[in-house]
């Protein structure tokens, strides 16, 4: 059976291209004899080890390190040079698996040579530099930027190389995005790319982002990094239909919209709806929060939610939030408690609120203010 022997990504990247021209190249460190054995498959087989402990123990670590590179995904390009016959007789001695970053399958050889970290500087210096210089560094990550995008590095480059280009350019280096939104909303990499093509590119051109987010918009908006897609999409594309329906879809339930606001990450998108939403979106996020007023009031996000409320939504649903709440006695409550402060605070600043009366009734409240 054949397998890929691991090798170092970047010293076989540069083995390979600089002596395969020769016609003379041959993974020397991956056998124990000698090339021109290798290249004539005369091989000789090992003697036998007379302590089977000793066999045992050296097949278990053959194993180990097979299930350790079975992880690594190297382009197809480079693996069909890499295939070394009848490994499990002993006659090849594999290498340790290294650390390096897995790419996808069908990854170009241009894009492996960009991984080089000396490429990766020279290209991001040309994009610096503006003018023909930069336009040569887009026209190399071209038909790349998916694989690009997935790496530390690679997503650098891809978003200083929309912010350089022209619209045109910009726009299709995001179009090689389509088809794999959601994969790159829930990457720690590809999420910073998402996020610059919607600032940076026109929201018809950002719209295919929501339209891929729709149908699962209230999972990516409590996801550590599809949350800030969504915060983007808000304030950048919001006039966008596609937008609406993500929108739409968050709030269709009720529940579901409740939990939004109180979880970690979810209310962070729900105080953006607020601040560039909709008018009838912000509606249903107070009818969400009247349903248990002051207990959102007191919670740890939920808080912030009402916060941006009392900030952002029409005159009358403001009032709707301020009634229950400026109450003498709750708002001395929502002054002691370590997450309804936020609310407090926004309170004692409303013209409709005493604050002086409030602070000479309620030491809390006094203390309120002393800290602001």
């Amino acid at each position: 059976m054949a397998v890929l022997v691991p090798v170092a990504l970047n010293t076989m990247v540069q083995h390979y291209y600089q002596e395969q021209q020769a016609g003379q190249w041959i993974p020397q460190a991956c056998f124990q004899t000698s090339p021109q054995q290798v290249q004539h498959n005369e091989f000789q087989p090992q003697e036998q080890l007379q302590n089977t402990g000793q066999s045992a123990a050296r097949r278990r670590r053959r194993q180990r390190a097979g299930e350790r590179f079975d992880q690594l995904k190297l382009p197809a390009a480079l693996t069909q040079e890499f295939h070394c016959p009848m490994v499990n007789s002993g006659w090849v001695k594999p290498l340790p698996a290294v650390a390096v970053a897995p790419l996808a399958n069908g990854t170009s050889d241009q894009a492996v040579q960009i991984f080089d970290p000396q490429r990766s500087s020279e290209l991001r210096a040309q994009l610096e530099a503006g003018g023909s210089d930069a336009a040569l560094a887009v026209s190399a990550l071209q038909a790349n930027v998916w694989a690009l995008a997935r790496d530390s590095q690679g997503c650098r480059l891809v978003q200083l190389a929309i912010e350089k280009a022209d619209i045109r350019v910009g726009k299709a280096l995001a179009l090689e995005l389509l088809g794999h939104v959601r994969e790159a909303a829930t990457s720690p990499h590809a999420n910073f790319v998402l996020q610059k093509v919607v600032a940076q590119l026109s929201p018809s051109t950002s719209s295919f982002i929501s339209e891929e987010l729709l149908g699962n918009g209230a999972r990516f908006a409590r996801h550590r990094f599809g949350c800030r897609i969504i915060c983007r999409l808000l304030e950048f594309c919001s006039a966008e239909e596609s937008t609406h329906l993500l929108v739409d879809e968050m709030l269709q339930v009720p529940t579901e919209a409740l939990e939004l606001c109180r979880h970690s990450l979810g209310h962070h998108v729900v105080q953006c709806i607020l601040e560039h939403g909709r008018a009838r979106h912000k509606e249903q996020i107070v009818e969400v929060l009247r349903q248990d007023l002051p207990g959102n009031a007191n919670h740890r996000s939920a808080s912030y939610v009402v916060k941006a409320a009392l900030s952002h939504c029409s005159i009358e649903d403001q009032y709707s939030l301020l009634a229950p709440l400026v109450v003498p006695a709750v708002v001395a409550e929502l002054a002691q408690s370590r997450y309804g402060c936020h609310v407090a605070r926004t309170l004692l600043q409303r013209p409709e609120v005493d604050s002086e009366v409030l602070a000479n009734a309620f030491p809390a409240v006094a203390a309120l203010l002393a800290s602001a």
